[in-house]
């Protein structure tokens, strides 16, 4: 292998794949990135063995050829080097790697070694602009459990049709649903699970523009592919939860709200919940037009905040949350304003957007049941 490429094409393409690269001590080459030729470009690829990510970035190949050596290493070195030319030249198992008056030689590892990231053929199922899978993503993530005890919800359910992508994500206390347009669907609807790792690898990669993502899938494993980067990732078997029987088809009490407003209050009262329980009470109180977060603890005191509401529908609720749980939607909703809704029997609550995204996204959030 040899060839020319530039230094900061080099240092995105290895910031790409870079998360993806293994821990296990007794696999030392699932810790390196391999390089490959391809068609005249450089190929970046990192495995953990659940998850693969490759990218292509633009190169001068002079020789064909593949190595792999340690993906941190290499990151780090050419992050430090200043926007120059690389020449990069594989002689066995060394790299030696120059730019202007800096020269280096890194120790690698053959490239049979390296395991085989699954090639998907079939075609793509869905496509979809990648900004607003990166907008979904944000917006139900945290939501998933992470408990491997129970794989089929320590990851992200996707449903997908001619016209449409439904996401969720829940831990049996929280659940967070999303639908996205795509441009091009499935004939028929294809489910499946993707593991929460490869989600949060997938959110990080996307790119704020609005690039289309191409989603495929064969033999338990997903690919999504977007400009020159792929991601695979096995799929979770199992079965996921019936979870829109517990969406409520009415939220009889609904306060609108500025959603900084309502984050601040939850943060500053969470101070004042109890150490072993994280709770808050939150009332509607719709002759004032106020909503009320208090929390009390018998070792530290009492905190009340009122938050103006704009409107309130319904009549007045009281319900206790984990603070944490709504905080986190709130951050990732993406809206100025929200929509706090409850139950007439105070026996859910929800979130949703006012303003984009309004009819495309709910959080359902169920409440601190006292003994």
């Amino acid at each position: 292998m040899k060839l020319t490429c530039t230094q900061e094409n080099l240092s995105k393409g290895l910031t790409v794949v870079g998360k993806s690269i293994g821990k296990d001590s007794t696999l030392p080459v699932l810790s390196n990135v391999l390089l490959t030729t391809d068609n005249k470009r450089l190929k970046l690829s990192t495995t953990n063995l659940e998850i693969g990510t490759s990218c292509l970035i633009g190169a001068k190949v002079e020789k064909e050829g593949k190595i792999t050596v340690p993906a941190q290493l290499l990151s780090n070195y050419i992050n430090n080097l200043p926007a120059e030319q690389i020449n990069i030249e594989a002689k066995g198992t060394d790299l030696k790697i120059s730019s202007g008056s800096y020269n280096a030689n890194i120790k690698g590892i053959d490239s049979q070694e390296f395991p085989l990231i699954p090639k998907i053929e079939e075609k793509p199922f869905a496509k979809v602009s990648g900004k607003d899978l990166k907008t979904a993503l944000s917006q139900i993530i945290f939501a998933s459990a992470n408990d491997e005890s129970r794989p089929e919800i320590a990851g992200v359910y996707l449903k997908t049709d001619k016209s449409k992508i439904r996401l969720a994500a829940t831990d049996s206390y929280r659940l967070a649903e999303k639908v996205v347009e795509v441009t091009a669907g499935a004939e028929e609807e294809v489910e499946m699970i993707v593991p929460i790792s490869a989600m949060l690898e997938l959110n990080r990669i996307l790119s704020e523009q609005d690039e289309a993502v191409e989603i495929a899938s064969s033999d338990n494993q997903v690919r999504f592919s977007f400009g020159d980067v792929e991601l695979v990732s096995r799929l979770v078997e199992g079965q996921y939860p019936e979870y829109q029987r517990i969406i409520p088809k009415e939220l009889e009490t609904k306060a609108q709200v500025s959603n900084k407003e309502l984050s601040t209050a939850l943060r500053t009262s969470s101070f004042f919940s109890q150490k072993d329980v994280a709770e808050v009470v939150v009332k509607t109180k719709a002759s004032q037009g106020v909503v009320e977060i208090i929390a009390e603890s018998g070792e530290v005191g009492k905190n009340v905040t009122k938050v103006k509401a704009e409107k309130i529908e319904g009549g007045d609720r009281e319900i206790s949350f984990n603070p944490q749980y709504l905080l986190d939607c709130l951050l990732n909703i993406g809206t100025d304003k929200v929509s706090l809704m409850i139950t007439a029997d105070e026996k859910v609550g929800a979130l949703k957007p006012i303003g984009a995204g309004e009819q495309d996204y709910v959080y359902i959030i169920m409440p601190i049941v006292k003994k």
